[in-house]
């Protein structure tokens, strides 16, 4: 019995290979781009499960990137800052617009603090950043302050001495700009981006808690993500088809556990009639 199945013409996997490096030197230069990849250190896969709409708990995880940023600011700052110093720094990096916040209001957030806190970040990033390919970098970094960032990052303070100097007055000039705690919430998205490679959720964002909603928000906005949907993931696509055993359970559960926020405020959907 002759099989079914066809050998691939190597004539159109060329022609098809021809469309995206069409010259020998683009083949050169993507092959030296993986093999070189091959040898740096792998990234960061973080998996979480069973969400089940606990949005708070979950945008905690996000941010604290389960340890891996305490462990990083550890390593890099040793016993030049104390434990108080790391647990602060940590939490301006987790949740960067309310420590600025704190600390403006404790009139802590004078130049020189801006000053030595993106320095950190900047060191803190510039370690984070070495597993990565130099031409991955900017798309990790906030669009809006990209261009400044990935100048700090080129920048040797500890090569030259016109190197130092320049990233002083790049610090100072940030500062003189007022624009302080925009760069450190940038670098905090940065830091956490760097964190992170890539992200793997296996099931069940619905049910329970109150914003399953704001959690799938959440995660469209993360880079490199997979998902496995969960049965009562299912259950809801099941309702928003129109399926009316999939609706019924869908509110049957909201009721169950008293969380009609989901539908009302999530969705929009009323429950007055």
């Amino acid at each position: 019995m002759r099989s079914m199945t066809h050998p691939r013409k190597p004539g159109k996997l060329l022609r098809l290979l021809a469309e995206k490096y069409p010259t020998k030197e683009s083949v050169m230069s993507r092959l030296i781009y993986l093999q070189g990849q091959l040898v740096l250190p792998k990234g960061v896969e973080h998996f979480m499960s069973d969400l089940h709409g606990e949005y708070a708990a979950f945008q905690h995880i996000l941010n604290n990137c389960s340890g891996v940023i305490r462990e990083k600011v550890d390593y890099v700052f040793g016993a030049r800052l104390s434990a108080e110093e790391k647990a602060e720094f940590c939490t301006l990096l987790y949740y960067p617009k309310e420590k600025i916040e704190q600390v403006t209001k404790a009139r802590r957030a004078t130049p020189a603090w801006y000053r030595e806190n993106i320095a950190r970040c900047l060191e803190l990033a510039r370690l984070m950043s070495w597993k990565y390919p130099a031409s991955k970098l900017p798309a990790l970094i906030p669009e809006r302050l990209r261009s400044v960032i990935v100048e700090l990052l080129a920048t040797r303070p500890d090569a030259d001495a016109a190197q130092l100097a320049y990233q002083q007055r790049l610090l100072a000039s940030i500062v003189q700009a007022d624009a302080g705690a925009e760069f450190l919430e940038s670098f905090a998205a940065f830091v956490k981006r760097l964190a992170v490679a890539q992200f793997h959720f296996v099931g069940d964002f619905f049910d329970r808690g109150s914003r399953p909603d704001a959690i799938l928000d959440r995660v469209m906005a993360l880079p490199d993500v997979d998902i496995e949907w969960g049965n009562h993931d299912v259950l809801w696509m099941g309702a928003a088809l129109g399926s009316r055993a999939c609706i019924a359970s869908v509110v049957r559960n909201c009721l169950r556990y008293d969380n009609t926020d989901v539908l009302e405020r999530g969705y929009g959907i009323s429950l007055r009639a």
